[in-house]
């Protein structure tokens, strides 16, 4: 390192402080992109519809969000006529399922009244 020449690079704390502050525009631009497609949905989407996509995104987020972004691109194209009705939503969430989606199945699995772990007596326990 010689100090009469001057340095070519930056120092490593203009080079965090660089970092830092292309981290905080990259999060402020995803920000605004997110409020504008949320803005879109508000404005494309029936208020049923926007409720059943709400509940969906926190069930499924990835399918939601992937919902919203196909309703989001007709509605940029200009390839949607009127608000989607939550009807219109469900036809789209049950095809974009894909081949082995169908209605959701929920199976309870309970126990019996009688269980044998539960009415243990310890008569198999060796006495001493």
């Amino acid at each position: 390192w010689d100090p009469s020449r001057p340095s070519s690079t930056a120092s490593p704390m203009d080079d965090l402080s660089q970092s830092v502050e292309q981290a905080r525009q990259q999060a402020e631009k995803q920000r605004q992109m997110e409020d504008q497609r949320e803005a879109i949905l508000a404005r494309i989407l029936s208020p049923e519809a926007r409720e059943r996509l709400a509940r969906i995104s926190l069930v499924n987020a990835d399918k939601a969000r992937a919902v919203g972004e196909h309703f989001v691109r007709l509605a940029q194209t200009g390839r949607l006529d009127g608000k989607v009705s939550d009807k219109r939503l469900v036809e789209v969430l049950e095809a974009s399922g894909g081949p082995e989606a169908g209605p959701a199945k929920v199976v309870f699995k309970r126990k019996g009244a009688w269980d044998d772990d539960d009415n243990d007596d310890d008569d198999d326990v060796d006495k001493w």
